[in-house]
């Protein structure tokens, strides 16, 4: 992976502050999340935040294997990348305590995903290869 197409990814996701994060569970069930936080960890990682719904974490703490694609639909310039989550760090909680009802909502949790990232390749809307640069 070259560090110079991770850090123009990373730079692309925080000027856009959108990311989408896509997972899946153990059996291959396809999940999209997105998040507005991402920035540089240690050589090699990305950190990427946000209000996590449950089943992204459920997926995550299963199968830690991870693409994130940072995409800016103006210019159809952006980057996935792919790799595995190292930690899922919880930031925030909100208890989700509403004392109108009676089943009180899950707990929610702003989490930061400390992502191993392994490859690096262009995303387009426009004809595009798959193939690491």
């Amino acid at each position: 992976m070259k560090q110079a197409l991770l850090d123009a990814a990373e730079a692309l996701g925080e000027k856009l502050q959108h990311i989408f994060v896509a997972t899946s569970d153990e059996g291959g069930v396809p999940h999209l999340a997105a998040a507005g936080k991402i920035a540089r960890g240690r050589p090699g990682r990305v950190r990427v935040g946000a209000w996590f719904c449950p089943r992204t974490i459920e997926n995550l703490r299963r199968n830690p294997r991870v693409s994130l694609v940072a995409w800016d639909r103006a210019s159809d310039d952006g980057y996935q990348m792919l790799g595995e989550v190292e930690e899922i760090l919880d930031e925030s909680v909100l208890d989700g305590y509403d004392p109108r009802v009676e089943e009180p909502a899950i707990p929610q949790v702003e989490r930061e995903l400390v992502v191993r990232v392994s490859r690096v390749m262009r995303f387009k809307h426009a004809p595009h290869s798959d193939i690491e640069e």
